[in-house]
């Protein structure tokens, strides 16, 4: 079987283009997601212009996705049924960090801190959320 992710097929055979390797990797991830079942992810921080471009890659992995840009009251119980959490450090207070940490932490809900926000930053954390080898990632107490 070949790779999904090959260019070129074999000598004399179809090549392939960049939208069979876009889904080739959207599938990948979506067996990945499904795999460790990370339904829901929340947002904290991230800049309100980008929330439209978070919505849609976590729409192309499957995934639900809550964001949050603004200080809101009661963070921890609106972070009760997450499956794992991005913090955007750099356009969040500390105390609603420490209060989203502290909601999700006796639950040992996967938590990503990155101190930047734009999308590539966030297709990262889906990755690091996707594999077991991310150096940023927090899990449980």
């Amino acid at each position: 079987m070949r790779d999904p992710l090959q260019l070129s097929g074999p000598v004399g055979g179809p090549k392939r283009d960049k939208a069979d390797i876009f889904s080739a990797n959207q599938l990948k991830t979506n067996i990945i997601t499904k795999k460790r079942g990370y339904v829901c992810i929340a947002v904290i921080g991230g800049m309100d212009r980008l929330e439209r471009h978070y919505r849609k890659e976590a729409e192309r992995s499957g995934i639900e996705l809550r964001v949050f840009n603004r200080s809101e009251a009661n963070i921890g119980a609106k972070l009760k049924h997450v499956d794992a959490l991005v913090i955007f450090t750099n356009k969040v207070s500390h105390r609603v960090k420490n209060e989203a940490l502290k909601a999700v932490k006796a639950r040992s809900v996967p938590v990503v801190l990155q101190h930047s926000c734009g999308l590539c930053t966030f297709r990262d954390s889906l990755s690091c959320l996707a594999s077991d080898g991310c150096a940023r990632r927090r899990t449980g107490p």
